[in-house]
């Protein structure tokens, strides 16, 4: 190879170098997150054995990772999050609705909720300051929404479960934050997943009473703090 044949490859690579050194990196975070349900599906006002209700649910905690990917704009990204978040359930209705079938002896245990989001979508970081930025994103995405077994029992008497198989249901999310020196962030973020179906076999001393399926709506405000690495 001549001397100008390697001069050329060699600012080639150069330029090369410098172009890959201008490209923002990929990012990935995690964060922790407290869960606030919202709307039908922090409610408790009725429940219904052949349509579901409202989802009861009370205040949960949860974590999760992100992927940031660079789309070249500065500060624009493509915004992936999945998440695990617990949600607890709240028992007095069911049990007040348990105690009027089965007597004021019956113990009841609602169980809780699992969800896990799984987002993606775009994020926008302006800077209003050297240290501070603001991050604006939108999502869609699915929720994987698991509720545990919920459980009836008389002493002595009878036994009953309600076993509930885990809904899938489309969603989207919203939310703004804070970004401080390009390393930690907090943010508020609105996620709903409309009324899932939830299929249910209730179980009478282990033996199939009935099956169908429940519609609980599902939407929750996420309060989090994270990391960028």
């Amino acid at each position: 190879m001549s001397r100008k044949s390697l001069l050329l490859v060699f600012v080639s690579l150069i330029f090369v170098g410098i172009g890959f050194s201008q490209t923002p990196a990929i990012r990935w975070a995690l964060f922790g997150t407290v869960s606030l349900p919202v709307g039908d599906f922090g409610e408790d006002r009725y429940f219904d054995l052949n349509r579901g209700g409202d989802g009861a649910a009370t205040t949960g905690f949860g974590a999760g990772v992100e992927l940031i990917y660079p789309l070249g704009t500065p500060g624009l990204g493509w915004h992936t999050t999945a998440a695990f978040i617990y949600q607890g359930y709240d028992d007095v209705l069911i049990r007040q609705w348990v105690q009027e079938d089965l007597g004021s002896g019956a113990n009841v245990d609602a169980g809780n909720y699992f969800i896990i989001p799984i987002m993606t979508g775009i994020s926008y970081n302006v800077p209003v300051s050297p240290e501070i930025g603001i991050i604006l994103i939108g999502q869609a995405g699915l929720g994987l929404i698991k509720k545990t077994t919920m459980t009836a029992s008389v002493p002595d008497t009878a036994s009953g479960e309600i076993e509930l198989d885990m809904a899938t249901s489309f969603g989207f999310g919203i939310g703004a934050g804070l970004v401080f020196n390009d390393k930690f962030n907090i943010s508020v973020r609105y996620m709903g997943f409309g009324e899932p179906d939830f299929e249910y076999t209730i179980l009478e001393d282990s033996s199939i009473y009935a099956t169908g399926k429940w519609k609980i709506p599902v939407s929750t405000i996420l309060i989090t703090a994270g990391i960028y690495f």
